[in-house]
């Protein structure tokens, strides 16, 4: 009987395929604003544009099924210390990346250190957290990976989070919509972070680490970007 009940509750819960729907909505709407951008004020809002469908449709989704948003990691709960543990997990990956960088900028592109932050700064970090982070982890690691964990719960688990199943097929949705957006090849290499990021998730039940943690991740890459002052071809693998 009651395991009965867990398959009527199940299948009233948004499903894989209305999942990939949204995302294949989501992948029509950035590659139509991209399309538009020749229009000045679009141009200038691209960002806050961008956040609609990451946002606001996951949103619609779930309240037409009457769903709770803390089950999707979406709530206010705990906020400091999870602000704390995207900041522990930068604290911990970002020393590790950058010894593979630098080595990178030195031998491949014959670049040399020389420590500067990035033009705008601040408005950079507030940028990457808000407008290209919080979405895309409300809607990769909030909608999407929720539901894929229904679907495929097992996983190793590593520090009391679990990769699996689940966080491949999110990471390689989270990477093909980079490179859909942006066709180069490196933007696949977001599938990394994006493991980290499902671990997060996994690991306390919320997206604000990850946001934390993306944001973050975005802003010290710009950095190195300026600090080893590398364009051209020598084109960075970690970015957004």
């Amino acid at each position: 009987m009651k395991r009965a009940e867990e398959k009527i509750n199940l299948a009233t819960k948004p499903s894989i395929r209305e999942a990939l729907g949204a995302y294949l909505l989501v992948i029509i709407f950035l590659a139509v604003l991209t399309r538009l951008a020749f229009i000045p004020f679009i141009k200038d809002n691209m960002g806050g544009f961008a956040i609609i469908p990451f946002v606001y449709m996951p949103i619609l989704l779930l309240r037409r099924k009457h769903e709770d948003l803390a089950d999707y990691g979406i709530s206010w709960k705990d906020t400091g210390h999870n602000i704390a543990i995207g900041l522990l997990v930068s604290l911990a990956v970002f020393p590790l990346f950058w010894a593979g960088y630098h080595v990178y900028a030195m031998w491949i592109c014959n670049s040399h250190f020389s420590f500067r932050l990035p033009d705008d700064f601040w408005l950079k970090l507030v940028g990457n957290l808000l407008v290209v982070a919080l979405p895309e982890e409300f809607f990769f690691r909030g909608y999407m990976q929720t539901i894929t964990d229904r679907k495929w719960p097992k996983g190793i688990r590593i520090l009391g989070g679990r990769i699996g199943k689940s966080a491949l097929f999110v990471s390689i949705a989270f990477a093909a919509l980079h490179l859909a957006t942006d066709m180069q090849i490196f933007r696949l290499g977001v599938f990394f972070p994006s493991l980290v990021f499902c671990w997060l998730r996994s690991r306390t039940g919320s997206i604000i680490p990850g946001i934390v943690f993306h944001g973050l991740s975005n802003v010290f890459m710009n950095t190195l970007e300026a600090s080893y002052q590398i364009a051209g071809l020598c084109i960075p693998f970690l970015t957004n």
